[in-house]
Parts: C-alpha cells; structure tokens; sequence
C-alpha cells in the first residue's frame, strides 16, 4: 500500500516524502502548488515510489483517485497565510477546514481503513510568552486558521 501526502510539495511536506521514500513506501503526493514547489520533489519525480498529483483537495473526484489505494494519509495541505490583514477568512475556510472534510469523506469513502497524521502549527499558541513554546503551554489562542 501506499502513502498520501497532501501538501506534499510544500517544506514539511515534501520532507515527510524524503523520509517515507527512503524508508521504502511508495508515496502519491497530492498538491495544488499555491504555496508548494515542485523543486522541493524534484530529486524523486523519476523514482518508481513516486507519484505526483497536481490538484485542489477540494476537487472531490481528483481526491478520490488520491486517496484510492492508500494505507496513509499524511495532511499537510492547507492555506499558510498568517497574517490576519491580508488573509481572506473564505480562502482560509475552503482551504484549510474545508479541505480537511473533503479528505476525512474521501477516506470514508473509499472503505479502506487509513492511518491519518495531521499536523498543526505554532499559531495555535498565539504570541506566547514562552520561547520556545511547550506542547503543553496554554491557554492555545490561535491567531490563525492555519
């Protein structure tokens, strides 16, 4: 079985790919490009564990082709705009919680039953007061969506 990274061509992402191939999964990464890069995949776009899909999480029917065959799902795909004045609340919805339902449905849907990492941010703890900031540190004041 394979592996699907969302947002796989972004920083963390595409690190998650590094170590997943190196380990010897094979991975299909899904990714619209808004923020990601193909340059940070292009040491494995001939490598036979390698499978890129260009496209939106909210492309329901694309999803479905991602998700299909896939024992892992490692979601990392979402609207990294943190800056409140210039971030457009409806992009960050459809992109960030949005996405994220249409990928939990997906998985649903396929029948398969699927392990699921999501990661977070440190914009969950807001400014905090303590640098560097503890798992544990609270309360969580996001600042951010993302």
């Amino acid at each position: 079985m394979k592996a699907l990274v969302t947002g796989g061509a972004g920083f963390i992402g595409s690190h998650i790919v590094d170590y997943l191939i190196r380990n010897g999964k094979p991975v299909r990464v899904i990714d619209n490009l808004t923020s990601g890069s193909l340059t940070h995949l292009e040491q494995w776009k001939d490598h036979p564990l390698f499978e890129f899909i260009e496209a939106d999480l909210l492309d329901r029917v694309r999803l479905a082709e991602a998700v299909d065959g896939c024992d892992e799902v490692y979601h990392l795909a979402a609207n990294p705009e943190v800056n409140a004045k210039n971030a457009s609340p409806e992009d960050h919805f459809r992109q960030n919680i949005e996405a994220t339902y249409c990928l939990l449905e997906a998985m649903r849907r396929s029948g398969d039953q699927k392990f699921i990492a999501f990661a977070s941010t440190s914009t969950v703890y807001g400014e905090a007061d303590q640098i560097p900031t503890k798992e544990n540190y609270g309360p969580l004041v996001p600042i951010s969506l993302y």
